[in-house]
């Protein structure tokens, strides 16, 4: 990560959905965490528990950012909530 860090302004990490010692220490380096998932039940509730994951693991000032992706449309996509 440090080497990395060195070579470019951002890093960009595609990390597995599931616990590993490799990610755990990506998350703890990292200044930002971006957590991809599709609008469904399943990408929330996946979501849910990768962000518990991250925040476990990550540094006090890290960001967590959520990207959803829709690659079809849905017939019963899922509301948002302010």
């Amino acid at each position: 990560m440090a080497a990395l860090r060195d070579l470019a302004e951002a890093v960009l990490l595609d990390l597995p959905p599931f616990p590993r010692p490799e990610s755990e220490a990506a998350i703890a380096a990292s200044d930002a965490i971006l957590l991809t998932m599709e609008p469904t039940r399943l990408g929330l509730e996946a979501a849910a528990a990768l962000a518990a994951y991250a925040k476990a693991h990550a540094r006090p000032a890290a960001n967590l950012l959520v990207l959803v992706i829709s690659r079809a449309p849905l017939a019963t996509p899922v509301g948002v909530r302010r």
